[in-house]
């Protein structure tokens, strides 16, 4: 990188200041090898520390001739005041096609706790001015920072994105993830919204680069979102929607055997996010896809930021793929000569039976009873349709062998060996450093989550079939959870963490997105009573949430339920998008949930939802 000393660096942003300059990006005569250039994705900044951050903004070229360069000299400016008369650092970075021309700058050598202005200029055209600030040092008396996760472009306004910009009590904004989508324009979107003023592009799904760099393009486009970037340092982590739904590291569930290879997919997808995103590149990684790091609140926090989704994810148990049925031991030895298979109910029957004449049946049961009573009918059982059953009558999970066999295999990992050890480690340095707190940035819900019954509050809206939601409820009442790309799919991994947490942190608070609605958890590891930390979780940005899956006539009465089954669950939010914010400070945090009234329309109205503190080691929950 070359340097540009003061004298050219103010000769010109003068230029660009003055009228002649303007002119040309106004439209003025132009020379024929003339270049036009704007700055239509506007500036961000990200991954603060106490001396450095990240800078960010993207040029736009447009070729009016040709012999355009090969690449660009963008001039980039830090100050202590906003116009600029007090300049702290000043280069020159170069942007080409190769990168997108985007610019990303990790500006080093500043003050702890202070905010800064940072600007861009390139051929006499000035980007907006942003506004960002450092990590303070020592002793803190408090620090807050809002957390969103899950835009969806296509689903409605980034209102959420305004209102933290007017925000000036933030030290960051936390992105969980989902930060873009990759859907085709068909699919996962509001037709409404996308006909008239959301129109996406690319209108196909993401596979190739150009396709993600469009589609972040589209986004940063927006200006809510720019605005909230020009104001705040962002620090993010993916979910999985930056790469294809469900993604995991050997694949997605939105990624199809005809859509190309998945390694191939994936790079593509970190390339882009690591061009289009204020985070931090290191240059000894060998590897692009490690986003896992932690960012030091003086002597208050630790913020450590985690990958669930692609650096060390198995794939998650497809219930529809690896579901073990209830089985039932039948007595087969008649059945050759005509006879019928006998039902082996009692323990000293099946004791006596010779274990060559046993088979396991799986069998429907009438789930009209309560409880469910199997069928145990040999002729009815051998003349049944598996796939067509009577009314009443479904086959029913065995919760044991699955909590066994599927949900509690070790071998089935979440963030890897080698992140959960970074993780050990650096609960361990936090803990004896004195830091009261340990802030977890994670994509999905670790608390435990069973679906109640829903039936009679659902309506004609419903996204989900009749049939699906019979099956979720089913697995509520067997204590079996819906949602395993969440930790409950990871059991044994969960419960390693949080013993981990329990050993090894003081306090913890994990914050999480992914599922669209607002959540606060105390976490408990199995056969425990006491917690060892506590969760909260935001609402989306504007993709939809329960209120789209279990549309209900009564949403309050959704969250109740959620809360009466779920015994560690203290709140839920099913039906608003929104944010949250955490206010730590030494004896305790503090989460405020807020929500917006719609993002269906330009208009809104903001909704102050509630606030729950856990205090300093105590690992529980209260409403405050």
């Amino acid at each position: 990188m070359s340097k540009l000393n003061r004298r050219q660096f103010i000769t010109r942003v003068s230029a660009a200041a003055g009228s002649t300059a303007m002119l040309t990006a106004c439209g003025a005569p132009e020379n024929e090898n003339s270049v036009r250039i704007s700055f239509d994705h506007g500036v961000a900044s990200g991954d603060p520390l106490s001396d450095r951050v990240i800078i960010w903004t993207r040029i736009t070229p447009q070729i009016t001739g040709p012999g355009a360069p090969d690449e660009y000299d963008v001039v980039w400016q830090i100050a202590k005041d906003p116009n600029f008369n007090s300049v702290v650092y000043e280069d020159v970075f170069k942007t080409s096609a190769d990168r997108d021309f985007t610019v990303k700058v990790d500006v080093k050598g500043l003050q702890p706790n202070n905010h800064y202005y940072y600007r861009f200029n390139i051929e006499n055209t000035l980007s907006p001015v942003g506004r960002t600030r450092t990590l303070p040092l020592g002793d803190v008396d408090s620090a807050k920072l809002a957390v969103v996760s899950c835009s969806n472009f296509g689903h409605g306004y980034f209102h959420v994105y305004e209102e933290l910009a007017k925000n000036d009590e933030l030290l960051a904004i936390v992105h969980l993830g989902d930060y873009i989508y990759e859907y085709e324009v068909s699919k996962y979107s509001d037709p409404v919204l996308v006909g008239s003023s959301r129109a996406i592009l690319p209108e196909g799904e993401l596979l190739a680069l150009d396709d993600y760099r469009q589609r972040y393009s589209l986004y940063r486009r927006d200006t809510a979102l720019q605005n909230a970037h020009s104001q705040h340092p962002f620090i993010c982590v993916w979910d999985d929607h930056e790469l294809a739904n469900d993604a995991w590291i050997e694949g997605a569930e939105n990624h199809q055997p005809d859509e190309g290879d998945w390694e191939q997919r994936k790079q593509f997808a970190v390339q882009a996010y690591r061009e289009w995103l204020p985070i931090r590149d290191y240059q000894d990684s060998a590897n692009p896809a490690v986003t896992y790091r932690n960012f030091e609140i003086g002597n208050l926090a630790d913020l450590i930021m985690l990958d669930t989704r692609i650096i060390g994810r198995d794939k998650a148990v497809d219930y529809l793929k690896e579901m073990i049925w209830q089985q039932i031991p039948f007595d087969v030895s008649q059945v050759p000569s005509g006879g019928a298979g006998i039902p082996l109910l009692d323990p000293q029957k099946l004791k006596d039976t010779n274990p060559a004449t046993i088979q396991m049946i799986t069998v429907p049961f009438d789930v009209t009873k309560n409880p469910p009573v199997p069928v145990l009918d040999w002729n009815t059982i051998t003349k049944l349709d598996p796939k067509n059953l009577p009314a009443g009558q479904a086959f029913l999970p065995d919760a044991a062998a699955i909590k066994e066999k599927l949900l509690n295999d070790p071998n089935r990992n979440l963030l890897g060996d080698t992140q959960e050890a970074w993780l050990e480690s650096t609960f361990k340095a936090s803990k004896q450093n004195g830091k009261p707190w340990q802030i977890l940035g994670q994509q999905i819900l670790t608390g435990e989550v069973l679906i109640p019954e829903v039936r009679d509050i659902l309506s004609d809206d419903a996204y989900l079939s009749k049939q699906i939601v019979d099956g979720i409820v089913t697995l509520g009442k067997l204590g079996l959870p819906f949602n395993t790309d969440a930790w409950d799919g990871y059991n044994a991994a969960r419960q390693r963490h949080l013993q981990s947490i329990k050993a090894n942190a003081n306090n913890v608070v994990s914050l999480a997105g992914d599922t669209h609605n607002g959540w606060a958890f105390e976490l408990v590891p199995d056969g425990e009573e006491s917690p060892v930390a506590v969760e909260m979780a935001t609402a989306s940005v504007s993709s939809p949430g329960m209120e789209n899956y279990l549309a209900n006539t009564d949403p309050q009465k959704l969250s109740e339920r959620l809360v009466q089954i779920n015994e560690h669950l203290h709140y839920q939010n099913s039906h608003q998008r929104g944010w949250l914010e955490v206010k730590i400070t030494p004896d305790h945090v503090v989460g405020q949930w807020f929500y917006v009234d719609t993002v269906k329309s330009k208009t809104y109205n903001i909704i102050t939802g509630p606030s729950y503190q856990t205090d300093v080691n105590s690992h529980t929950l209260k409403k405050v």
